[in-house]
This record gives structure tokens, sequence and C-alpha cells, in this order.
């Protein structure tokens, strides 16, 4: 059984895009930032990507998996192989 807390999802696109789309279905995201300078976005991330092992390292950082069973976790591309890892349920979906 799951610690309480609503759903949760990660990943390597840009949460400028994500957020409107998981704050209306009340989805905690973990996702790559963009820069800002004065306001506007620099077209460059603010720190790393959210793939692959940094994935892991966010999502380590918001819970403890051991808290977790089962943990089901859906990816679809290699950036997710990590976090696919931790899962007792994993789902990998390649893109065309």
């Amino acid at each position: 059984m799951a610690p309480a807390g609503g759903p949760r999802g990660g990943s390597a696109s840009v949460s400028e895009w994500l957020r409107p789309w998981t704050d209306s279905l009340g989805i905690e995201l973990l996702a790559t930032h963009m820069e800002r300078r004065n306001g506007r976005l620099t077209g460059e991330l603010a720190g790393p990507n959210c793939r692959g092992a940094e994935k892991v390292v966010r999502l380590r950082a918001l819970l403890d998996p051991a808290a977790y069973h089962p943990i089901y976790a859906y990816g679809d591309t290699a950036g997710d192989t990590e976090m696919l890892a931790l899962a007792d349920h994993a789902t990998y979906r390649g893109l065309r």
C-alpha cells in the first residue's frame, strides 16, 4: 500500500508545457525546468534534464520507494530505463 498522497508523474519534457495539464488532474509533476532570466525563458535548461539517472534522483528526493508497494511505472523512451528498474510492475512502450 502506498503512503497518502496523490498521483505523481515524471517527465524529461519541460514543466512549462506539462504543468497546466498535470495541475488540472491533480498530478504532482517531476520534470525538466527551463531557465528564466528577467521573467523570460532563455531556451536553456535550469539544471539537469529529468531523464535517466536524474529522474531517479528526483524521485528519491521526493519519496522513499521502499515505502510503496507495489510500484507501477510506465516509460516510453530509453531515458526511463532507470526509473522502470525501481518498479514492481514496469511497462515500456517505445515511441514509434
